[in-house]
């Protein structure tokens, strides 16, 4: 096997007992020994790919965040009907985050409780997803019959705001995890209010 293989294999090793460990109990309370112990690891072969606990978490969450929008984005270039497109996009997460349980977890604790002193850095990481999510919101609008007093930006503005809100009301509960299928859900019904409101109209 060649060197660079050997390499990878061994980063792709200390990344997949990592995500484990962070997607487990949180960046605070991770430990780099159980990475060690659990996957027959020394400390020194750690810090020779990593150079401290922040940059194993940080690399952690960006292999979660590409593999998770290559994955939206496969499937969100599929052909909807519009009044499909909301659900299919919730069903789409929720059918990633099912199949990739450890990932869904690291995501959503990295959303609602990240590490102070790196949340410029998770910004960054999630720009390609945040940008994919903003694309498919944006086509959902260019395609619904808006009302005349409201530009899409205002609209795009506000579901920022809102997505936000959410994040602070997970991130301000009693749970210092997340519950990935219940935010899912609360997700989806205050999307579909937020777009379609809560008054019949005759």
């Amino acid at each position: 096997m060649k060197r660079e293989e050997k390499n990878q294999l061994t980063r792709s090793k200390i990344l997949d007992h990592a995500k484990i460990e962070f997607a487990g109990h949180g960046y605070e309370a991770a430990s780099l020994n159980t990475v060690c112990q659990n996957g027959n690891l020394s400390k020194g072969i750690i810090y020779h790919y990593f150079k401290s606990k922040d940059d194993l978490y940080l690399a952690c969450l960006e292999n979660c965040l590409q593999q998770l929008n290559a994955y939206m984005r496969e499937g969100l270039s599929q052909e909807v009907s519009h009044d499909q497109m909301l659900n299919y996009y919730f069903d789409l997460r929720l059918k990633y985050f099912r199949a990739h349980e450890t990932d869904a977890s690291l995501f959503c604790n990295a959303a609602f409780f990240p590490p102070e002193h790196l949340k410029e850095k998770i910004l960054m990481l999630r720009k390609d997803f945040d940008e994919t999510n903003d694309a498919y919101i944006l086509q959902f609008l260019k395609l619904s019959d808006l009302r005349q007093d409201l530009s899409i930006e205002d609209i795009l503005q506000a579901f920022r705001r809102m997505q936000d809100y959410l994040n602070a009301g997970e991130h301000f509960g009693a749970n210092t995890f997340a519950d990935v299928e219940r935010h899912e859900q609360d997700v989806r019904n205050v999307i579909n209010i937020f777009m379609y409101g809560i008054i019949a109209r005759r």
